[in-house]
């Protein structure tokens, strides 16, 4: 039996910790939290980790073999100098595909159905029709990124009649929920004939601005843009240009350049902006937090069985690596 130092820095169940010394009874086990985060000596001892530490924690974990992140993306770890030479992530994809798509879905309906000029109305009592609403049947949706989240939303647009079209890096099958799949390459030809664009992506030197000055121009005038991956994807700026001029519906972000948003954006100030503070993904329901246990606990049984372990992610690209 492998004799590991495992740090738990985030919160735990008592009955998680059980099944996992379960598998484990001979390793020693480091709980910390907010509270009582991990100091210097944790880190350096822990050879694995279950959970999400700062870089700058990271880069003291010197014998760290192992670390499965509570998160699905985990670009801020694949800078070099941060992980342990020879040390692995895997992470949480698979766990907030459902929350964030029914997010996602959220926020068309809240536009398509005008639900925030109305409820912006409601203080002042103003019964008044503010005009005409979309249909999502028949609307066409591009996600661009096609894992866990992306798929899940274009699943759930599909159910609702929407024509789905997706964007992936490499060339793959079309899965049966997409309409029309194209690679990064194509991304200018296909953005005109979107009526949402979805984005999905992890932060990577690839996605950065990903959707900029010229690619905002290129979009239908009464789009509807989203971002729940990173915030990098967009240039801000552009977009708010865009945004005042007219030219979109709105856009529906979780995610931004720069976090918190600060106080005085002008983006906080308009009509047709949505503005969530990065929580379409977190653990605020227990049915996420069952999986990333789920996910963590499988994860932990293959180790110490010498199998291979599930959403190793490759640190050039910040993807999790493919199964096939």
């Amino acid at each position: 039996m492998k004799k590991e130092i495992i740090l738990i820095p985030n919160a735990i169940k008592a009955h998680e910790l059980a099944a996992l010394k379960e598998v484990a009874p001979e390793c020693e086990f480091i709980l910390c939290d907010k509270s009582h985060p991990a100091n210097l000596e944790q880190l350096e001892r822990a050879t694995i980790i279950f959970g999400n530490v700062s870089p700058k924690e990271l880069k003291q974990a010197k014998n760290l073999k192992w670390i499965q992140t509570h998160s699905a993306g985990v670009d801020p770890y694949c800078k070099p100098g941060i992980l342990a030479e020879g040390a692995i992530i895997t992470n949480a994809t698979g766990a907030y595909g459902m929350p964030i798509s029914e997010y996602m879905v959220g926020t068309v309906l809240a536009f398509y159905k005008n639900l925030l000029k109305y409820k912006v109305r409601q203080p002042q009592a103003i019964w008044s029709n503010v005009g005409h609403i979309k249909y999502v049947e028949n609307t066409k949706v591009l996600c661009i990124g096609l894992g866990d989240i992306g798929s899940n939303f274009a699943k759930r647009m599909k159910k609702l009649g929407a024509y789905t079209m997706g964007i992936k890096r490499t060339t793959a099958n079309k899965p049966d929920y997409m309409d029309e799949l194209y690679t990064s390459e194509q991304l200018k030809d296909i953005l005109p004939k979107a009526d949402i664009v979805a984005l999905s992506l992890p932060r990577t030197s690839d996605t950065i601005h990903l959707i900029n000055k010229e690619m905002l121009e290129l979009m239908k005038d009464d789009a509807l843009i989203i971002n729940v991956g990173r915030g990098e994807a967009i240039d801000t700026e552009a977009l708010v240009d865009c945004l005042r001029s007219g030219k979109l519906m709105g856009a529906a972000l979780d995610v931004f350049e720069q976090e918190p948003l600060p106080s005085d954006h002008p983006l906080w100030q308009m009509e047709n902006v949505l503005i969530t503070p990065h929580v379409s993904g977190g653990n605020y329901d227990k049915e996420t937090g069952d999986i990333v246990f789920h996910l963590t606990y499988n994860n932990f049984k293959r180790y110490f069985n010498d199998e291979p372990l599930e959403n190793i992610v490759d640190l050039t690209t910040g993807y999790k690596v493919s199964n096939s």
